[in-house]
């Protein structure tokens, strides 16, 4: 068993259309930036017994993991922008957070 965290980033692009019931666009907005924050998990690893189907190279350098990985970007406020005459503007706020799963089969190279 292992934990991890640490800095993060991502690419991050938002864009978002509101349309009237008639289908015409009363309001557009969006944002394209690269997003920091922080990472924290945590997961589990054990070699593959060297006859394992799973373990092509027989050897006890394979190992299958998995992990879970919660990300948290913070609080982003994206200004929407009025498209038809006699419409304000307003802001979306969102949170960037999430949670990743991931599985993997390793070879470790090396003593």
């Amino acid at each position: 068993m292992y934990g991890t965290g640490g800095f993060a980033y991502a690419g991050e692009t938002c864009r978002g259309v509101f349309q009237t019931a008639a289908g015409r666009p009363s309001f557009y907005g969006g944002s394209s930036r690269v997003e920091t924050g922080y990472a924290v998990g945590g997961g589990i690893e054990f070699a593959l017994p060297t006859d394992s189907a799973f373990n092509i190279f027989h050897t006890n350098a394979v190992t299958l993991r998995g992990e879970a990985l919660y990300y948290d970007f913070g609080r982003r406020t994206v200004p929407v922008v009025a498209v038809g005459p006699g419409v304000g503007a307003y802001v979306a706020r969102f949170r960037n957070e999430g949670v990743l799963g991931r599985f993997g089969l390793n070879y470790k190279f090396g003593s």
